[in-house]
This record gives C-alpha cells, structure tokens and sequence, in this order.
C-alpha cells in the first residue's frame, strides 16, 4: 500500500505568508486611495461606460443638429425661390434679398454641427481611458483651435474653442460633468455670442440665455432624459423659425 505523500512544512509556510503578504497589500493599496482622495483630491479614472456614453451622446448631438440645419436650410430655399411683389407696372419681378438672419442661423448650427462631428471622431479614435475625459476634451478642444487659427475663417469657432477649453480648466474643482458643460456652452448662445467663461460659471447659466440649470453627469439610467430633453429644445428652435 502506497504511502500518502505529504508536503514539507515549509510550503504551507510559504502559501500562508503569500495570502497574508497578498492581503496586507490589497489593505495597503485601499488606505492609500482613500487618503488620496481626501488629501490631495485624487479622482480614480473613469468607469469603462466613459467612452461609449459619450460616443452615444455627441453622435446624438450632431445628428439632431444636422436635423435643425436642414430644416432651416429648407426655409431659405423657399425664401430664395419666392419672388417679391411686383412694384409699379412695367417692373421686373426679382428675388427677395437674402435673410442676413437666417444665413447666421444656418451658419452657427454648421459650426456647431461641426463641433460635435469632430469631438465624436476624435473620441473614437484617440480617446483611452485611464485619462479621464475632462482632460482629453481639453487637449482635444486646443488641437481644434491649433487648427483653426490656420484656416482663414472669421476666426468664430477659433475663438469659441478658446472659451471651452478655459471654461472646463476653470470647472475642474467642480462636480460638473465635462461634456454637460461643454454641450450647455455650446447651446447657450451663438459661437460667435458665446458668454465670457467667468460669466457662465458665475450664473451656472447652462441651458440657454433665458433660464439657468446645474449641469450634472448623466448616467445610463438618466440618458433617456437628456436625450428627451435636447429633442425638445430642437422642436422648439424648430417651431421659432418656421
């Protein structure tokens, strides 16, 4: 009959010293965290629904932003393609001069359609997390304006990219969701009559020029909201316009 085989003593020795060294570093490792969270305000990084949560709302943004566009492009054409009243007898019939109004509509909605459809590519492809997504839209928002202020344009959205990027370095001791913040800068007012930084962080103005909210983070159980919420204010923008 075989014998039963035992293992030396040392090696439950090691095993158990393994678990408890184990153990003791996990402890360590939670105390560190914790004290750094008080301390020095250390955050953890994002949770893994960072990136696909903000991918469903820039993507959301910019289509509904496309939608808004088209209709107002639409109303020009039937503008443009009206003909004015006949003066006196014998005058020919022209086209109405163009709706200096209408045509900077149109305008801020593609550079704001534009905003969202580059931030949306951008996050798809360059953004990784443990970098939280405060610090990549700020990064991002520079490289944006590195790039406009080489186009020549009106020097509009370069100047709006100036006030974002401050903006979100000036929330940073905030709870504000970064990307909340950013949409609600976006949709307070024209690019080109964005409020000064100090103003809209003062006033928390963060829907639109009339009424003022606190913008906050939105998790997939409140996504439904939003999305429900900026659908409105589309229709309204919509039905002022028509």
């Amino acid at each position: 009959m075989a014998m039963e085989r035992r293992l030396p003593r040392h090696c439950f020795c090691s095993n158990q010293f393994n678990m408890t060294a184990k153990f003791t570093m996990k402890v360590f490792g939670t105390l560190w965290l914790w004290l750094a969270t008080f301390a020095f305000g250390y955050l953890p990084p994002a949770s893994a629904e960072t990136r696909e949560l903000a991918l469903t709302r820039l993507s959301f943004l910019a289509s509904q932003t496309a939608e808004a566009l088209k209709a107002l492009e639409v109303k020009q054409d039937n503008k443009s393609s009206a003909p004015s009243q006949e003066g006196q007898s014998g005058s020919q019939v022209s086209s109405p001069a163009p709706d200096a109004t209408l045509q900077a509509q149109i305008q801020d909605l593609k550079d704001k359609r534009d905003l969202y459809d580059r931030l949306l590519f951008l996050t798809d492809i360059k953004y990784k997390e443990p970098l939280s997504y405060r610090t990549f839209l700020i990064e991002s928002l520079s490289a944006m304006g590195q790039r406009e202020a080489l186009t020549p344009k009106d020097g509009v959205v370069w100047n709006f990219l100036k006030k974002a990027g401050k903006l979100l370095e000036l929330s940073r001791d905030r709870d504000d969701d970064p990307l909340t913040l950013f949409v609600n800068y976006v949709s307070a007012q024209p690019l080109a009559l964005a409020p000064a930084v100090d103003t809209f962080l003062s006033d928390r103005n963060y829907s639109n020029a009339r009424s003022g909210s606190t913008a906050r983070p939105y998790s997939k159980e409140n996504l439904g909201e939003f999305l429900e919420t900026t659908t409105n204010a589309m229709l309204r923008l919509s039905e002022l316009n028509n």
